[in-house]
């Protein structure tokens, strides 16, 4: 391998070094970043994050590095995990024990490690990586085993952004440590729990995959959106258990939350969001999202409106993920709600009411 590549276009030449640098410029600029997509920046940032594990060599976690590599290509599924263990700083004999071993198929490879980082850890990461909705190539994986063969643009709870931060900062576990058990044939993960609270509700899955045209891709967001609003109650009169507005609860939920220093620059960016989606909340009062022609092009009249707005506002905005926002709350959602449910439980919904118990 170079030891210094050299990324050509036509006849335009730059080092590869030089390349990454400028785009981890780039997606500071919001600017810049409005002429993308959310799939299209989680995309590049996927590709970047891996460059740079391979610049920092050994010295990252094995989950980690296959969580950065989802979007490489392999033609042999098991050299997705195989190809990184040179990597990894805890792929050794003393740690995972993983072994490059091509006389066990794809499905043992993959719950081979799953089992060796659940049990090396103690902890229940793995799980939060959500399953794509295309079809596993891996016949009769487990599931509660990744399929590492399969492209991913939804993040796990586990990842990390360019500098090995974890992106989403929160740990409820705390200290706790799982105890993770197996079924002779690996086939069944058993854990222990502890009881918390009870769900009421479930909100639809956000997948918006079946959708290839951002013409009706960002209408169908729109749709799974009021109906997580609905279902969590986002714009009722009562305070959620904590004190906060429900509406604030339900915008962190949407970013996977955020930490106390970020919270006042992401509040302000989904305030210019809402603008947007309490428009698509009156199409649906009015029943409209069942007729879907004129669905859609009431939708794109109100994002067109919602960007004309904007512009006379000088703010910088792009049509993200259904509704116009600078680019940083728009693409944290897209990591964060891709693939999963919002649930409401029994202690949220005797949320207290304004000034009393």
């Amino acid at each position: 391998m170079a030891s210094n590549a050299v990324l050509l276009c036509g006849t335009k030449s730059v080092l590869w070094v030089d390349f990454l640098d400028a785009f981890a410029y780039s997606i500071k600029q919001p600017g810049l970043m409005n002429y993308l997509t959310p799939d299209t920046i989680v995309y590049a940032l996927g590709l970047l994050s891996a460059c740079r594990a391979v610049q920092r060599g050994p010295g990252q976690r094995l989950l980690d590095l296959l969580l950065q590599h989802r979007h490489c290509g392999s033609s042999d599924p098991r050299d997705k995990v195989f190809a990184l263990c040179g990597l990894a700083n805890d792929s050794g004999p003393n740690r995972l024990d993983v072994k490059p071993d091509y006389r066990r198929n794809k499905v043992e490879t993959y719950t081979d490690v799953a089992k060796s980082i659940l049990l090396k850890y103690g902890n229940l990461d793995l799980l939060s990586i959500p399953h794509p909705s295309t079809p596993s190539s891996v016949v009769d994986v487990p599931s509660w085993v990744p399929d590492w063969s399969l492209p991913q643009k939804q993040a796990s709870f586990s990842a990390r952004d360019l500098s090995g931060n974890r992106l989403f900062q929160f740990k409820a576990s705390k200290n706790t440590k799982a105890d993770p058990r197996f079924s002779l044939d690996d086939k069944l993960l058993s854990v222990n729990g502890i009881f918390i609270d009870q769900v009421t509700s479930v909100g639809s899955l956000h997948e918006t995959d079946t959708e290839t045209v951002i013409w009706t891709k960002v209408p169908k967001q729109q749709t799974i959106l009021n109906n997580w609003e609905h279902v969590s109650g986002a714009r009722s009169r009562v305070q959620y258990v904590n004190g906060e507005k429900m509406l604030d609860v339900f915008w962190q939920t949407l970013i996977g939350g955020c930490a106390p220093t970020e919270y006042n620059e992401l509040r302000h960016q989904f305030l210019g969001f809402n603008r947007t989606i309490k428009h698509f909340c009156m199409l649906h009062w009015v029943g409209l999202q069942n007729y879907r022609k004129t669905y859609l092009a009431a939708s794109w009249a109100i994002l067109v409106n919602s960007a004309m707005s904007d512009v006379l506002h000088e703010s910088l905005a792009s049509p993200l993920t259904g509704g116009y926002a600078t680019w940083t709350f728009a693409t944290r959602m897209a990591m964060a709600v891709p693939q999963r449910k919002i649930v409401k439980t029994l202690c949220g919904a005797r949320s207290r009411r304004h000034g009393r118990e």
